[in-house]
């Protein structure tokens, strides 16, 4: 394949959209939103850096990466996104046609230069619990190498304060995995034939 793969780093426009699954017909769970990139140039005459002209990205997250930027980006956070370029064109209620520039993402982080984060690794019993829980972490910051290296913070609990995740639930995990890469290579074969 032939994609073009782009980094960003920019401002989060807008609170995110999150859809969850639909068992219906098979979607696994996305995430969208739009992301503002502001590129700042020197300007010799005025002796002092200044704005461009602002792009605006639409972002689309599926999968597991849907349901962590649901609950980690906000508006007005810095982000640095990675993922695939594509277009999209769709006629608005006005009756226009519109064409919007596109990141199919693989990747989306908080850009730190100007702020500090937390990270929290998320374990969950299934997507559906995932989705409808209130997520207990706990930072790993204060964790020494050796604490961090394969530890997991458990967001589901049982009846022992432990996770309960069953084999059974490992394997509807990896089925859904493998029916959200499925899905997603069918999109990307119908974005192929459309161009």
């Amino acid at each position: 394949m032939n994609d073009t793969i782009v980094t960003i780093r920019g401002w989060v426009g807008g609170a995110p959209r999150f859809f969850p699954p639909d068992n219906t017909n098979g979607r696994g769970p996305a995430t969208m939103f739009n992301v503002g990139v502001t590129p700042r140039f020197y300007n010799r005459a005025r002796g002092k850096f200044q704005a461009g002209t602002t792009t605006w990205y639409s972002v689309r997250c599926f999968g597991n990466l849907a349901v962590n930027a649901a609950h980690s980006i906000a508006k007005g956070n810095p982000v640095i996104v990675r993922g695939r370029l594509s277009s999209r064109t769709w006629v608005d209620k006005d009756g226009a046609v519109r064409t919007s520039i596109d990141i199919v993402a693989d990747s989306v982080g908080v850009e730190i230069s100007s702020g500090i984060a937390t990270y929290a690794r998320i374990m969950t019993t299934s997507l559906d619990e995932a989705l409808g829980q209130q997520w207990r972490t706990e930072p790993q910051a204060e964790r020494t190498d050796e604490e961090s290296q394969g530890t997991d913070v458990a967001s589901t609990e049982g009846e022992n304060g432990l996770n309960d995740t069953s084999q059974d639930d490992v394997s509807e995990l990896d089925e859904l995995e493998d029916e959200l890469a499925k899905e997603f290579a069918e999109e990307e074969a119908e974005e192929l034939m459309a161009v």
